[in-house]
Formats: structure tokens, sequence, C-alpha cells
């Protein structure tokens, strides 16, 4: 229940019982007989060894992933941030709490956090803000005035903030990429905890869409891994409440709009109006065609650099006969002459609005792409990422991209 990986839990009226657990806690759990023993419990606070070797470990908790956004970074990270990473959850100041493997259950004690009086707390934070409930639990399990003050002051000389003043260079440079109000989003070979620890307690909940992912060495991995023993649950299939696109603005071929916007055509063989009526509504309607058939062809990377109408009307009609209500529409000579003509249309006004940039120093040249979209993108992901490719595979991307635009461009 104080796993990082669960759900913080309200000890509310049993604070002495929650205490003696995380005391018992810094145990192996197969040493463990009875996690609600308080003659252990008791035994443990009387060993000065013992509250050391806790206290050692509450100036290593960090807020943020160290790792990022270099991997190789070692340090402690205590930052406070303006907002919440998740939004309505509070904040977590407890992450990967451990100089070493050996002290990853000896954490558990002072940084594991609950929530105490409507507030996410750990008995470390508790101490500090002098919280006269928590001392008085501590001293009815067994723990003396003298060892109290020692904790305490021993707290107060770790500072609340830090952060890694030696950050190595990136092996590989960070993806930035423009999100909205002028703010950037970064991409990361590295995945946040609390990130993974969302992963984790949806897929407790769901199990049809997780598989259990074993780790060796558990403690060495990290905080989360540890606090699961090395067994951590991962998607194994996308749940049903993220097939979803995953953004308003990404280029796709809706179907369904085709097929009404086809009906309607259809229809207008027989509607009684005068002829001028009837050809603005074809007007319009073959308009919408356009729009939609446009569509169709940036979503299909396959087509994209094709320009010949007659051939692209021969991909769009094997499209249409794969599909069940609009099959009727595919190969049918008054359609794919309708088909080419839209083609034309399209082919003809192809947007010309991507320029190079202007030359920098006569040495370095770019290219702005308002809205850039990524289709069929051939990147691997992770068990613990859903609709995001991983940092190498955009990263092979980009390089690709920038291969092909210097052979097109003869740069």
């Amino acid at each position: 229940m104080f796993s990082l990986s669960t759900a913080p839990i309200n000890i509310a009226g049993q604070a002495e019982l929650a205490i003696v657990a995380l005391i018992n806690l810094t145990e192996r759990l197969e040493v463990i007989d009875d996690v609600f023993c308080r003659n252990n419990a008791k035994n443990k606070l009387l060993d000065e060894k013992f509250l050391n070797r806790c206290i050692n470990t509450y100036q290593y908790r960090h807020s943020h992933n160290v790792k990022f956004p270099d991997y190789r970074a070692q340090g402690t990270l205590r930052l406070k941030p303006e907002s919440c990473q998740f939004p309505g959850d509070s904040f977590k100041n407890s992450f990967g709490y451990a100089q070493t493997g050996a002290d990853i259950n000896y954490s558990i004690f002072l940084c594991a956090e609950f929530i105490y009086n409507n507030q996410l707390v750990c008995l470390g934070s508790a101490l500090l803000n002098n919280d006269t409930g928590i001392q008085n639990a501590l001293k009815s399990i067994g723990l003396s005035t003298k060892a109290l003050n020692h904790m305490k002051s021993q707290l107060q000389a770790i500072p609340e903030e830090e952060t890694i003043e030696n950050l190595t260079g990136n092996y590989l440079p960070q993806l930035r990429f423009p999100f909205f109000n002028d703010e950037y989003i970064s991409l990361s070979p590295v995945i946040c905890n609390e990130f993974q620890s969302k992963v984790h307690q949806y897929c407790s909940q769901y199990f049809n869409f997780s598989t259990i992912y074993n780790l060796e060495r558990s403690a060495n991995v990290g905080s989360l891994a540890a606090s699961t023993g090395g067994k951590l649950k991962l998607f194994k299939s996308l749940p049903n409440r993220l097939k979803t696109h995953h953004t308003k603005f990404d280029d796709y071929w809706n179907k369904h709009e085709l097929l009404n916007i086809l009906i309607r055509y259809q229809n207008l063989k027989n509607i009684l109006v005068t002829n001028n009526e009837k050809s603005l509504l074809k007007q319009k309607c073959f308009e919408e065609l356009v729009d939609n058939i446009k569509s169709w062809k940036q979503s299909k990377s396959k087509v994209q650099a094709l320009l010949d109408p007659i051939e692209l009307t021969k991909d769009f009609n094997l499209d249409l006969s794969n599909h069940k209500k609009l099959s009727k529409f595919s190969y049918q000579p008054e359609y794919s002459r309708l088909f080419i003509k839209a083609f034309n249309r399209i082919v003809k006004h192809k947007s010309t609005d991507v320029k190079p940039g202007k030359i920098v120093n006569g040495d370095e040249s770019y290219i702005l792409i308002p809205n850039l979209s990524i289709n069929d993108a051939n990147a691997m992901s992770t068990n613990s990422t859903v609709g995001v490719p991983s940092l190498i595979g955009v990263w092979g991307f980009i390089h690709k991209f920038e291969r092909n635009i210097k052979l097109r461009s003869n740069l």
C-alpha cells in the first residue's frame, strides 16, 4: 500500500498502525512474518544505526526524474513546480530516494507517502512540520524523545530544494517540438517515474490489457521497479479508452464523410430544382469531394508523392473496394471520371507554401514547415508509452527527412 506504483492511501484514524507497517517494510518481504508487529517496530526504533540509515535516504529523494534530460546523469533533483505534472493529483516529492540498491527498503520509513489530514505527506516531511500527531504516534510505538529530536535535527539539515550541478552533455540532442502558447514538448529516452506509476495502476485494474515484465536485480533499475519487486505491469494491447485520435490536427481520411458526399452527389440526378441550382449544388458537392480526397492522399504515404491523376484514381478505387459501403462506387466509370477530375484539381493546386529559409552566415539553411504531420512512422515504442514513438525512432525520421531535403535541393 505504500509502494510508488500505487495511489497514496489515507491513514486517518490508523496512524500508529501505518507507521508500524512502514518500519517493518524496511525489511525484505520474504523475512517479514507480521508487517503489523509492534515489538519488531519498537526494536528498530531503539536501533541508532537503523535510524541513521533511514535518515540518510531522505536526502536522496527527488521530485523529478534524475535521468531527464540525460540518462547518464547522477545526483539529486528536488524542485518546486509551479503546477502539478498531473492535474488533479497531489505533487509527489519522493521518487528514487536511495543512493544505493541496498538502501531502497530503508527509504520506505521516512519517504513513502500517504494522505494524512487531507495532505500528501511522508514521515520525514511530517517531522519537519512538527506534526504532533505523527510525533506522538512514534513515541507511543517506542521512539525516545532524544532520538526524535536527533531525527528532526538531522532532517532539518537536509536542503528542501536541490539541483544537479554538473549535468553532462546529452548523448542525443533533445528533440523539441512546438506546442501551444510558445511552449515546447521535449522527447527523451527516459520515461518519467510518475508516468510508469500511472500505467502500472491502470493495468492493475484492467488485466486484459496488461502483461507482467520481470526485471532482475530490481533494486538497481529504479525505485519504481524496486517497489514492485521487479514486476512491472505494462500495456499488452491498446486500451479502448485510448483508441482515439490523439490530436484534432491530424490528417486522416474520413470514410463516412466521403460516403455522405457520394450519396448526395448520386441523389442530384433526380432532384427537382432548376439547372442553375443543380449546377451550384454539384459544384459545392465537388468541392467537398476534393477536400475529402485530398485528406486521403495525405494520409497514404505511398501516394503522397504521386502526381498522375489516373494512377491516383486506381489506388483510390482499390481503397474504396475494400470498404463495405463505399465499394459500390469503386471502378464505376462515372465516378472514376469524377475522381480523376478531383485529382486533377488537387495536383494543379498543389501547395507551394513550403519555401527554403534564408541562409544564415552563409553555412546554414532551414526549412519552415507549419503543422508538419507524420503518418505511418516506423518507430518502435515502449510498453509504457502509447502513441509516442521512441526517441531513436523520431531521431531516425528526422535524419532521413534531412537527407531527402538535401537530395532534392542539392544542398
